[in-house]
């Protein structure tokens, strides 16, 4: 269905002639015999089962899912256009392959990697920034998945220049929890019970859980900055010095406040620590070891490793991510169909046993041989699943056995909080695929890289940081003396009765505390000076190398989006997770804290966004992308018909025209009637549902 006035059409078959022949590049044609096998042994499945399979989708219906399942969000009215209107038999294969090599691929499956891998932006240090970006590239760069986990797990380094070491900074200090993470996310398999005692619903033991734990117990997410710059001999020989006098004591305080600001940069890195033995608890009441007894790194299953030295890391990350790991292979498999078809082929996807048996175990074993076969790459296999003619089949709208579903197609699913925020900025916002956000926290970490360099250049000069640091010290001192004397002052007053006093001397008080603060940062800044000066040459075009983003333009200088608000960016640009209160966080987004967190069901605050939220003014804007389209058009029915294509994917039904029809009747102005027809649709259960 074209619709619109004739120069309107003839503009957009103009556009869509010259953009759509784009995607016959590589469409997964090598992969055409994976996607046809794969529906042999679904077809072969239903037989056996007695399934009737449901009837193929309608293009209408495919080009709206894929654009969702793919990129995270709605097409908008230009692009399902080009692909309505284009004849090619093999465009469904084409748009696929064009929508998993784009910005918004990367955008929509960095939400779901954020929620499993529980990114969020406050890792101290402004670490969740540079980890965000590094799961952003990972995905860009199309990394093998086995690389992935193997980056994240053998992750060392300073944040800016290793994003991955995130992974291990979200869980600083909890290194046993982090173990658990890591079995559940990429193993499929619940050890957090046995953190305390035997699992009392699997095999796994309360040792077991401590062997595994071994391995990465000597991951530190901080160091001792004083010691990367010398200066923590020279520092306890000072304090050491003063230990008798309670003016030196006071001082050394200070210089060690100082020193820890000053050399705050250098503290935000993983060391793999080698020496760091781990030892069972105190209580630990099992007949196979002592309590407090040191424990050695060895596996739960598969090939047995043990920890050898410098070693450990290194083999810890290969049975993770070998051929030989039974569960490795299966958990990404079955993650990455679930996500295409909406159940997994066995359920839950993170709470693997011995006896698990998944509900077509055919089709399993053949997906496990087919990503070892294509090296782990993630999206050539999503590629593959989009182009089976199972994906393709409408969607099941009756209840699901989720133990017990064979796949006459897709499972019909509420879109995710990101996808109706993203959707519903895809038609409001030009490009807003390209937009960025977040650029507060990449300046300092950027910035915090830079000091840490230079910081790092002064390790023949302690006496340097440390006469610095007595500097501030000084001024601290100095300060807290004047201040005893200014807070006995307002007490007195106080006790006096005398309140204009009181605020007199409180308002010398905010003023020396200006006085003191501007002094600091004096000195701050000139010891800044003295080290970043000779690292800053060529540091933007490091972080440039790091990053890599998106290579557009900056929000506030870019002309396609003058005038919008520079918080409307895609979800995967916001603040990790969104703020409490806000859009996302209303529709159930995962507030991070645990893995998968994200929730689909309905809430009043839900229902009050979409009457009279901030979303809808924007969506009904002058500016905004649907109403410049309808701007455009001259007929009423042409209206109607852009309103339902651009946020349903569908044209109206006869009974919808007539509804509408008689509002444009009713209202003043037809724009006031379509102002009303988009609140009525964007209240409807239709618009947020992958169908």
């Amino acid at each position: 269905m074209v619709i619109g006035t004739p120069a309107l059409v003839r503009r957009l078959l103009c556009l869509t002639a010259s953009t759509f022949t784009l995607l016959s590049g590589a469409s997964f044609a090598d992969d055409r015999a994976i996607s046809q096998r794969i529906d042999e042994l679904v077809t072969k499945n239903y037989r056996k089962h007695g399934i009737k399979p449901n009837a193929p989708t309608s293009d209408h219906t495919f080009v709206r899912r894929s654009y969702l399942d793919i990129i995270g969000r709605v097409p908008t009215f230009q692009e399902s256009q080009k692909f309505l209107s284009a004849d090619s038999p093999s465009k469904r294969g084409q748009l696929i392959n064009y929508l998993l090599r784009s910005e918004g691929y990367v955008s929509h499956w960095f939400n779901y990697w954020a929620d499993i891998l529980r990114v969020k932006s406050s890792i101290e240090g402004d670490a969740g920034a540079a980890y965000s970006d590094w799961v952003k590239d990972t995905l860009r760069q199309n990394k093998s998945y086995r690389q992935m986990v193997r980056d994240l797990v053998t992750a060392e380094g300073y944040v800016w220049d290793n994003g991955a070491v995130g992974y291990y900074m979200r869980d600083a200090g909890m290194p046993l929890d982090n173990m658990s993470n890591t079995t559940q996310i990429f193993l499929g398999t619940q050890l957090v019970c046995a953190q305390c005692h035997n699992h009392p619903f699997d095999k796994w033991k309360q040792k077991d859980y401590y062997e595994m734990a071994a391995y990465t117990y000597g991951m530190q997410t901080r160091v001792n900055p004083e010691k990367v710059v010398n200066v923590d001999g020279r520092m306890a020989k000072l304090e050491k010095r003063g230990a008798k006098r309670d003016r030196n004591r006071e001082m050394n305080r200070h210089i060690r406040s100082a020193l820890r600001d000053l050399l705050e940069p250098l503290s935000y890195r993983v060391v793999h620590d080698e020496e760091k033995m781990l030892k069972l608890p105190d209580d630990y009441q099992y007949d196979d070891a002592d309590p407090r007894e040191t424990v050695k790194a060895s596996t739960i299953f598969g090939k047995r490793v043990t920890g050898r030295n410098s070693k450990k890391l290194t083999s810890y990350a290969d049975w993770l991510t070998g051929i030989d790991n039974p569960r490795f292979i299966k958990i990404i498999v079955n993650r990455l169909w679930k996500e295409v078809m909406g159940v997994g082929l066995v359920e839950p996807v993170d709470d693997f046993k011995d006896d698990t048996v998944a509900s077509n175990p055919d089709l399993f074993a053949y997906l496990e041989r087919e990503m070892v076969n294509i090296d782990y790459d993630m999206r050539r296999f999503l590629g593959i699943l989009y182009n089976t003619r199972t994906y393709q089949r409408q969607s099941t709208t009756d209840d699901i056995n989720l133990d017990d579903y064979h796949f006459p197609g897709p499972a019909l699913r509420r879109m995710s909080a990101e996808q109706i925020w993203d959707s519903l900025l895809a038609v409001t916002i030009p490009a807003v695929d390209e937009r960025e956000g977040g650029s507060k926290y990449r300046k300092r970490y950027e910035k915090m890289k830079e000091q840490a360099e230079g910081l790092e250049s002064m390790k023949k000069q302690p006496q340097q940081i440390l006469n610095v640091a007595k500097e501030i010290a000084k001024v601290e001192y100095d300060h807290d003396q004047a201040s005893s004397g200014l807070r006995k002052r307002v007490a007195k007053a106080r006790e006096e009765g005398n309140d204009s006093l009181a605020k007199e001397v409180n308002k010398e008080m905010r003023a020396a505390s200006k006085v003191r603060d501007e002094k600091v940062d004096g000195i701050r800044q000139a010891f800044e000076a003295t080290y970043v000066s000779n690292t800053m040459k060529g540091a933007s075009m490091s972080m440039m190398k790091m990053g890599e983003v998106k290579g557009s333009a900056k929000i506030s200088k870019d002309p396609r989006w003058k005038g919008y608000d520079g918080d409307y960016v895609r979800a995967s640009e916001v603040r990790s997770p969104a703020p409490s209160g806000h859009f996302l966080r209303q529709f159930g987004q995962s507030d991070r804290e645990t893995i998968s967190a994200a929730e689909i069901e309905a809430s009043v605050a839900q229902v009050l966004n979409l009457l009279n939220g901030e979303v809808f003014d924007q969506l009904v804007s002058s500016k905004s992308l649907l109403m410049k389209g309808i701007d455009q058009l001259y007929g009423d029915d042409e209206k109607q018909d852009y309103i339902f294509m651009s946020l349903l994917t569908r044209e109206p039904s006869e009974r919808e025209r007539e509804i509408m029809s008689k509002q444009f009747s009713a209202a003043d102005d037809s724009k006031d009637a379509c102002k009303t027809i988009i609140w009525s649709l964007l209240n409807t259960k239709e618009l947020l549902f992958i169908q």
